[in-house]
């Protein structure tokens, strides 16, 4: 029986198989083991994802409490331009990511084609951020569905660099998009 959660974090500190960890497992055990305890890099491709994601599934979420803060524009190499840096990563709160200006603006650029889009074709998600953990046999897995529509189809959002109909196929090639969907 599944298991609803609620929250990012909490789903975030369950050790269970998800879609990620499978593309791993697919490759290796090995591969699999060294994903559990490898840190994320932080880049540009993961911050522009998350934040796009953020702004389309959880727009309220993100209006009361921001994920996401924007650097103040300003020469780091200067004395007044070090001070404003300072001040400004001084007010960072834990959990939050920094946004350059060009990252937040392009962030709101493809979210509000992508709400645009979802428009257009008529697709309105009854939920989003829906995470829920269960069993397959003995093993416990979890999954975190971006959207389910009120046409009973589930959504995920995907940002890439080429959105071209060749681009897109490569990606999902490259990131295995088609087990994500039978994994779900």
């Amino acid at each position: 029986m599944p298991m609803l959660i609620e929250h990012r974090v909490v789903y975030d500190g369950i050790q269970a198989l998800n879609y990620s960890g499978s593309k791993e497992l697919l490759k290796s055990p090995l591969h699999y083991q060294a994903y559990l305890t490898k840190t994320r890099e932080d880049t540009k491709a993961l911050r522009m994802g998350s934040y796009v994601h953020r702004l389309v599934l959880e727009p309220t979420a993100e209006a009361t409490t921001p994920r996401f803060v924007k650097a103040p524009e300003c020469d780091r190499r200067t004395k007044d331009g070090k001070a404003t840096f300072e001040a400004f990563t001084a007010s960072i709160i834990a959990g939050q990511t920094i946004m350059t200006e060009d990252e937040w603006n392009e962030g709101i650029l493809i979210a509000n084609s992508a709400k645009l889009a979802l428009k257009a074709k008529n697709i309105v998600l009854g939920k989003t951020e829906v995470m829920f953990m269960t069993y397959l046999g003995e093993v416990q897995v979890k999954c975190a569905i971006d959207g389910l529509g009120e046409d009973d189809y589930l959504y995920d959002l995907k940002t890439t660099e080429d959105a071209s109909p060749q681009g897109f196929l490569k990606s999902v090639r490259n990131y295995k998009y088609n087990l994500q969907a039978y994994f779900y």
